[in-house]
C-alpha cells in the first residue's frame, strides 16, 4: 500500500474506526459498573513511570508467557481489583522490554485470631521464581528477562498534576518480539481530537496520520484477542461442534503459520483487514480436513462479526479444491456442542453450557484417538481429575 493510498485507506474508514473505539469504551464503562477497576501493570521508561493499561479483553504480556510457553499459571485472583493475580514491573531500555520483577499480594499466614485480621502486603519477585527464564538466545540481565515472547501494542500513561490541573500522555509501544517497532506519544487533547468528528486523515498532519494508525493498531490488538477464543467448529459423524481455541489453545490452524501472531496475515497490523481465525473442519474417515476460514472481529458479547476471506488462496490451494488436508495439525483437542444457559444471563451477556464433550488426538491429520467425557457437561476443574493421558495432556498448561 503506498502512503498515498493508506492515507486514503485511513481516511475512508476513520469513522469506522472511531465509532468500533468509542464502543469498546462504552463496554469498558459498562463492564466498570459491575467490576472493580484493575491494577495496572508498571512500565519505566525515558526516567518516567507509566501505568500499562490491562483490562478483561486481552491478555497481560506476562499471561502471554504462561499460555505461549504452555507452562501452568501460577497466579490466583488476588483481589477483584486484580483478576490475573499479579502487577508486572517492565523496563524498556535500549528499545528492548525487560520484565524486571513481579508483585504479588501476599496473605499473613498466621494471625491473632482475637484481632482483626491484617491487611495484605505488596511483596516483590524475580521473574525466575515464577519460572519466567530468558530465551536461550538472549543473556539474562541480573534478574531481569528480555520479553523476547511478547508482540502487541502497550498503551501506557504517564500523569501529570499541576495548578489542580491533571494531564495525561499516553505512550504506545508497537512491539515485536520483545523490540519496540514503533512509539506514538499522544497528548490528552490530541487523544480527543482523533477521536472527535473534527480530525480528518486526508487533511491532517502525516504524524498525526501515524498516531491514528497506531490506535487502530491498538484497537485491532484488543479485539483480536477479544475474539481468539471459541472461533473453529468440527464437523465430525453428522455433528457440527465447537473445537475449543483460546489464548493457551490456538486454533490448528495457526500451525501453517509457525504458531507466530505475527506471521498470521490478519493480525493486528493489517489496517485493512484484521480479525481473528474462525475455522470450519471435517473429520471424515478419521481424517481431518480444513475446508472454510472466515475472520471474527467485533466486540459484541453475545456474537462475533465475521467476514470472509479467500482461503484457498490464503492457504496456498486451487480454486477447485473445497477442503484441505490438515497433514500438519498434530495434538489434543477438545471438541464440544456450547449451549446458551438461559438460567445463567446476565448483563446481555450469554454463558454457555458445555455438553457433549470429548477430547480428540490428531496425529499428521490423522483421528487416531476419541475420548468421550463420562458426563453430558463437566467443568474443567471436574475434567481435570480424570487421570488419563489424553486429558492430562490436553490440560498441561492450565
Amino acid at each position: 500500500m503506498s502512503a498515498f493510498e493508506d492515507v486514503i485507506f485511513v481516511e475512508h474508514n476513520a469513522s469506522n474506526v472511531k465509532k468500533h473505539i468509542l464502543f469498546f469504551l462504552f463496554l469498558s464503562i459498562a463492564v466498570s459498573v459491575f467490576s472493580t477497576e484493575q491494577e495496572e501493570d508498571i512500565l519505566y521508561y525515558g526516567g518516567l513511570k507509566l501505568k500499562v493499561d490491562v483490562g478483561w479483553g486481552h491478555p497481560s504480556p506476562l499471561q502471554k508467557y504462561y499460555y505461549q510457553k504452555q507452562i501452568k499459571y501460577p497466579f490466583w485472583m488476588s483481589s477483584t481489583a486484580n483478576y490475573r493475580g499479579h502487577i508486572g514491573v517492565w523496563q524498556i531500555e535500549s528499545d528492548s522490554l525487560f520484565l524486571n520483577e513481579i508483585l504479588r499480594w501476599e496473605h499473613p499466614e498466621v494471625f491473632d485470631l482475637d484481632r482483626p485480621p491484617p491487611l495484605p502486603k505488596k511483596k516483590k519477585f524475580a521473574p525466575s521464581d515464577f519460572l519466567v527464564e530468558p530465551s536461550k538466545k538472549y543473556a539474562q540481565r541480573g534478574t531481569e528477562v528480555f520479553a523476547d515472547w511478547f508482540s502487541g501494542v502497550l498503551k501506557t500513561s504517564h500523569v501529570e498534576t499541576s495548578n489542580d490541573s491533571i494531564s495525561v500522555t499516553y505512550y504506545f509501544f508497537h512491539i515485536e518480539h520483545g523490540i519496540i517497532d514503533e512509539l506514538q506519544i499522544i497528548g490528552s487533547k490530541e487523544y480527543d481530537f482523533l477521536y472527535s468528528d473534527q480530525f480528518s486523515p486526508r487533511y491532517a498532519e502525516w504524524n498525526q496520520v501515524e498516531k491514528f494508525k497506531m490506535l487502530i493498531r491498538f484497537q485491532n490488538y484488543m479485539t483480536y484477542y477479544y475474539r481468539l477464543p471459541g472461533g473453529d467448529t468440527v464437523l465430525i459423524n453428522d455433528e457440527h461442534l465447537n473445537l475449543r481455541s483460546d489464548w493457551q489453545k490456538l486454533s490448528p490452524l495457526y500451525v501453517y503459520f509457525d504458531n507466530d501472531h505475527l506471521k498470521w496475515p490478519f493480525n493486528w497490523k493489517n489496517l485493512k483487514n484484521s480479525g481473528a481465525p474462525g475455522c470450519k473442519w471435517v473429520i471424515s474417515n478419521d481424517t481431518l480436513y480444513l475446508t472454510g476460514v472466515s475472520l471474527l472481529h467485533g466486540l459484541e458479547f453475545s456474537h462475533a462479526d465475521k467476514s470472509q476471506i479467500d482461503w484457498q488462496e490464503l492457504m496456498g490451494v486451487g480454486k477447485s479444491s473445497n477442503k484441505l488436508f490438515a497433514e500438519k495439525v498434530n495434538g489434543v483437542f477438545m471438541i464440544q456442542q456450547m449451549v446458551i444457559d438461559e438460567d445463567d444471563f446476565e448483563y446481555a451477556i450469554p454463558t454457555y453450557k458445555k455438553e457433549n464433550l470429548k477430547l480428540i488426538r490428531i496425529e499428521d491429520g490423522i483421528l487416531v484417538e476419541m475420548y468421550e467425557l463420562p458426563k453430558k457437561s463437566m467443568t474443567d476443574s471436574e475434567i481435570q481429575e480424570i487421570d488419563i493421558p489424553i486429558v492430562q495432556e490436553f490440560y498441561k498448561g492450565y
